[in-house]
Parts: structure tokens; C-alpha cells; sequence
């Protein structure tokens, strides 16, 4: 039973890893330090019990330092708080489910980069806000670098 039990959990974990793709590839063309956004359109995975996706941009921070949202430090009973004059933009409660609620007229002007999961581009079509330009889309994963 625990042969079968560490089979079955290896195959699962192995299965996750496919289906993560090359997101190190496409996260590794943001420059360290900088800020990123996450558009996590596809959030559930077919082999994790739980929205695994959802913060995948905080390898952004754990690597590179930069700021990476959503972050726990953007809920008001964290005790983990960005410093005033360097937090991202307010959002709502749970905005970080709903990722077509970027705002690129404010969100856009704070970030430099936005990374999405999911086949969507959403700068497809104009809007409000800064221009982005498609630095890397490898698989499900796309990064977005603000133009200057």
C-alpha cells in the first residue's frame, strides 16, 4: 500500500510539473527588483486539490526581490504591510480571483511587468493607460513588459 502510495504521488506530482510548463523560462525574462502583477486567468490546476496557480507571481518576489501582487501584505489583517508610498494600487477584497479586473488606466502605471495564465491576451484591444508589449509567452504563460 505505501508503494502504491508513493507511485500515486509521484505520477501526481510529475503531472503537476508538465502541466506548470515552462513558467521558469517565461519568469526569468522579468528584470529583477522591478514590480509584477499577476493575471492568473486559469487558476485550477487537473492535479493540485486547490487553486495552485493563483500565486504563482510570488516566485517573482522570492526570487528577484521585486514587488509581486496579489501578496497577503495587500490584506488588511496582515501584519506584514507594504510601507505607504511603496504599495501597488488598492484593490477590493478577493480581486485577485477575478484577474479582468487589472485597471491599466491605474494598475498599469505602477507595475512594469504583468504575468498571465491562460491563453488571453489582455491588451488585445486598447485601452486607457500605459502601452504593454508581449515580452515572452511560452505554454499558458505569457509576460507583459510595460513599454517606457
Amino acid at each position: 500500500t505505501a508503494l502504491f502510495a508513493a507511485g500515486s504521488a509521484w505520477a501526481n506530482i510529475d503531472a503537476f510539473e508538465r502541466e506548470v510548463g515552462p513558467f521558469d523560462q517565461v519568469l526569468a525574462r522579468a528584470r529583477p527588483g522591478r514590480r509584477l502583477i499577476g493575471m492568473i486567468f486559469e487558476q485550477n490546476s487537473r492535479y493540485a486539490k486547490f487553486s495552485a496557480f493563483l500565486h504563482f507571481q510570488a516566485y517573482y518576489r522570492a526570487r528577484t526581490r521585486g514587488v509581486a501582487s496579489f501578496s497577503f501584505a495587500e490584506l488588511p489583517q496582515s501584519p506584514l504591510r507594504y510601507r505607504p508610498e511603496t504599495a501597488p494600487p488598492p484593490h477590493p477584497a478577493g480581486w485577485e480571483w477575478h484577474a479582468n479586473t487589472f485597471r491599466n488606466d491605474v494598475d498599469g502605471y505602477y507595475f512594469d511587468y504583468v504575468l498571465v495564465h491562460g491563453m488571453i491576451d489582455p491588451f488585445a484591444r486598447p485601452m486607457p493607460g500605459p502601452s504593454w508589449r508581449l515580452l515572452a509567452r511560452e505554454g499558458r504563460w505569457a509576460l507583459y513588459e510595460k513599454q517606457e
